[in-house]
């Protein structure tokens, strides 16, 4: 990513260069060149670790504003692709897991459980959404459907709402008086 010190914020519609390349975004407040693709091909590869972790080109991304920037613009397309969207462009990402993990369980004043994202991202937990796969791990449904992982520390502190019903022989999930089946997949 190259900036220029006095290119100042970009509102233009996006533009392909000369090289097939889009036009410089905004990630964050720091303005430059963002080149997803190269003549309509992704040059290099970005991947999500099973930690949640981007990487591009085999190399991790450090910088908090382009991770954000990446998960926020996160879409699956009709394929069941994962994929970062940025206007005109779409450049594939390959996820070994879940593109998010939950890092922890915060209460909101009402009692409500809300989802710390590895993203520094909140979102409000939808119970329905949960299931059990691979040894046991729970995954849940953020950011309109896409997929996210528990941290063994969100899970320890998920288990604190799950019940057992001996006479029933199945686990279940109770927020709010809510009594919600918990299913493995």
């Amino acid at each position: 990513m190259s900036t220029t010190p006095d290119s100042g914020p970009i509102n233009a519609k996006r533009e392909t260069h000369k090289l097939g390349r889009s036009s410089p975004v905004d990630v964050g407040g720091h303005v430059g060149s963002l080149h997803l693709l190269e003549n309509g091909v992704s040059r290099h590869e970005l991947r999500i670790d099973r930690e949640g972790r981007w990487f591009h080109g085999g190399v991790e991304i450090v910088r908090e504003d382009i991770r954000n920037y990446f998960s926020r613009n996160l879409i699956r397309n009709e394929n069941g692709d994962y994929a970062v969207r940025t206007d005109d462009d779409e450049c594939p990402v390959v996820v070994e897991d879940a593109p998010f993990t939950v890092i922890r369980i915060e209460e909101e004043n009402h009692g409500a459980p809300v989802l710390l994202l590895n993203d520094g991202g909140r979102e409000a937990l939808e119970p329905r959404t949960i299931e059990f796969r691979h040894s046991n791990v729970p995954y849940c449904r953020v950011r309109g459907g896409l997929e996210a992982r528990f941290s063994r520390p969100a899970y320890y502190q998920l288990a604190e709402f799950i019940e057992y019903d001996e006479a029933a022989d199945r686990f279940s999930l109770v927020f709010d008086g809510e009594i919600i089946e918990l299913r493995a997949t």
